[in-house]
């Protein structure tokens, strides 16, 4: 197959703001706050399986709180917020396909966009075990609230996938979602690198 360049499709996406980013070869000024938290907040986790709208801005919500009610630093909290920022970009695709081997380039693409772009661009730690056991426990307390429950068959998620007990979902509008999502940016001081 010929290298990407020379098949002359679009590697770039234009963002809500009016940015340019490249999905190859993103840099750090191409990556903007407005944009992750509207595009976080317009899409639903779970495909949209879900019998309410939720958005992956509302869940980012949720992690980064719950990192804090744990009692892990602001860093920690920071990544909590912003790890799935990469889909404001390439989308929130389901795990069970994500995992198909022939998806691989779909995980380079988040490792490329996180490393190269949005991580530098906001001065993030790597996302570690804290995020994403937490993630994980996010996970555990959305689906029972947002999808038909119980599923047809077990999940079969790592057993720290416990979910937390008494949290309830806001299913909250994208508008509201999206103020949110840059109020705790604020709060947790997560801004762009000067350019």
């Amino acid at each position: 197959m010929p290298p990407l360049e020379e098949l002359h499709l679009m590697t770039w996406l234009h963002t809500f703001s009016g940015r340019e980013v490249s999905i190859l070869d993103p840099k750090p000024e191409q990556f903007a706050l407005e944009d992750i938290a509207h595009a976080l907040s317009m899409q639903c986790r779970y495909n949209g399986h879900s019998r309410y709208f939720y958005s992956i801005a509302e869940h980012s919500l949720l992690v980064a709180r719950a990192l804090r009610e744990q009692g892990c630093g602001i860093e920690v909290q920071r990544v909590g917020l912003m790890h799935d920022a990469t889909e404001a970009y390439v989308g929130d695709l389901v795990a069970p396909i994500k995992m198909l081997p022939g998806f691989a380039v779909f995980k380079t693409l988040e490792d490329i966009l996180w490393k190269e772009g949005i991580q530098p661009a906001f001065e993030l730690e790597d996302i570690g075990a804290e995020v994403k056991r937490a993630d994980l426990r996010a996970l555990a307390t959305e689906a029972p609230q947002v999808m038909t429950w119980p599923p047809p068959r077990d999940w079969e998620l790592p057993s720290e996938a416990t979910p937390w007990p008494d949290v309830w979902l806001d299913f909250l509008e994208p508008a509201e979602a999206e103020l949110l999502f840059l109020r705790e940016c604020i709060e947790l001081g997560i801004r762009a690198v000067s350019r």
